[in-house]
């Protein structure tokens, strides 16, 4: 497999990830009475 999409799948989750987390930090703010 060629370096590229190795490094384009990886760029790829840790950007799913990243959204995830932030939504999951988001919600917890907004839920905790600071919004």
């Amino acid at each position: 497999m060629p370096l590229a999409e190795v490094e384009g799948r990886i760029l790829n989750e840790l950007l799913v990830w990243g959204m995830l987390m932030l939504q999951v930090l988001m919600a917890a703010f907004i839920g905790s009475g600071h919004a």
